[in-house]
């Protein structure tokens, strides 16, 4: 099983399996940049970079985080701008094979960058 409790549905939840209620957002979306740390079986590992953007949800530089999904023609160390939703915690497999736990996004858009913009923080 991936993800976490949290992905999970509650005991005794009302929705019907397959509704409309299953495709609504987890969390906020959000925008962020970082640098590929691993290609892992369940996305990318990224170091977020921390951003100078002034009303928008922050998730504090070199944080590790999931972006949930396939996306080839990724490697290590590349630079890259996500947009996706977060859903909290999730559980990813190591490329040594160990489990961890880390936030994540899903339903991601990614964006390979040949530099960080001026308001992000290398």
């Amino acid at each position: 099983m991936h993800g976490s409790m949290l992905d999970q549905r509650p005991a005794g939840s009302s929705s019907t399996q397959g509704s409309a209620l299953d495709a609504r957002p987890a969390g906020p979306q959000l925008l962020i940049y970082g640098k590929v740390l691993n290609v892992v079986d369940e996305g990318l590992l990224i170091s977020v970079r921390e951003t100078n953007s002034v009303g928008s949800e922050r998730i504090p530089s070199y944080t590790t985080v999931l972006l949930v999904g396939n996306f080839p023609a990724f490697y290590d160390g590349d630079k890259v701008q996500a947009t996706g939703t977060f859903v909290g915690s999730y559980d990813y497999t190591t490329v040594m094979g160990s489990r961890k736990h880390t936030r994540a996004l899903k339903n991601v858009s990614v964006n390979k960058l040949t530099d960080f913009p001026s308001n992000v923080k290398d």
